[in-house]
């Protein structure tokens, strides 16, 4: 008979211990729902991230190029240069080799001339290019911060502690029952 009363109280107590809210319990509801608002956010910018990267293929011209385009379709006309063909041939062969071009082939003749400009450093190569998609993100009215690298998420302390005294809670509760 008081086995068996003992073992009731011992049960009451686990049970209570462990199911009964506590502060921590809010805190760690605290931590839950800020947790799910912090997914909902990443996946909205996911999306506007990818339907961004759509856009961007199906229609890789910023208005201004538009704009300009127009311009430079306007003012053609009868091109006339006040130097001769020679000075402005040489002009153009100093100009290649001062920017390192590769020259594959050149007519004096005709003024054909066919060059690659040589390849820019990766680092420099991947920094112009974020610059033009933030460029095109902003044209396009989108937040140039939505191209940023996403930022590791630090667990909060009081979700630590929380996790922490649920555990012990729960644990001393199960060891006193043994």
């Amino acid at each position: 008979m008081l086995a068996r009363s003992a073992c009731a109280v011992v049960t009451a107590s686990v049970l209570a211990a462990c199911g009964s809210p506590s502060p921590d319990m809010r805190a760690l509801m605290q931590q839950q729902y800020a947790s799910a608002e912090s997914q909902m956010q990443s996946m909205r910018a996911l999306q506007d991230k990818q339907h961004l990267m759509q856009e961007l293929m199906k229609n890789p011209d910023l208005p201004e190029w538009h704009e300009q385009r127009q311009k430079i379709v306007m003012a053609q006309g009868d091109r006339v240069f006040d130097k001769s063909f020679n000075r402005i041939f040489d002009s153009m062969t100093v100009a290649l080799a001062t920017l390192e071009c590769q020259v594959q082939n050149m007519e004096r003749a005709s003024g054909y001339i066919t060059a690659t400009l040589p390849a820019l450093p990766p680092q420099q190569r991947d920094q112009l290019r974020a610059e033009s998609l933030r460029t095109y993100a902003e044209a396009k009215g989108y937040s140039p911060r939505l191209l940023d690298p996403p930022r590791r998420k630090v667990r909060s302390q009081a979700a630590s502690r929380c996790r922490r005294s649920m555990s012990t809670t729960c644990s001393t509760s199960k060891a006193r029952s043994a």
